[in-house]
């Protein structure tokens, strides 16, 4: 019996990654909230551990930067 936790897929992984970093980072720019830590590095690990060159971590780069440059896009308008 192994002790390892099961690799996330980008459909399970991406909407804690939304809500534990993208939209802290959001709040920490726009408000300057800095009382939340971050947790989400155990996520990124989880989605990326099996592969870290495979499809679930280009689809996390790919969405991560997608949210940046949506919201960059939304304040430079």
């Amino acid at each position: 019996m192994s002790n390892l936790k099961p690799t996330l897929s980008f459909e399970q992984g991406w909407p804690i990654l939304q809500e534990e970093a993208i939209n802290k980072v959001i709040l920490l720019v726009e408000e300057g909230h800095t009382s939340n830590q971050f947790t989400s590095e155990e996520t990124v690990y989880n989605m990326c551990d099996n592969n870290p060159a495979g499809p679930e971590a280009q689809k996390l780069y790919q969405k991560y930067k997608k949210s940046i440059e949506d919201y960059v896009s939304t304040k430079a308008s």
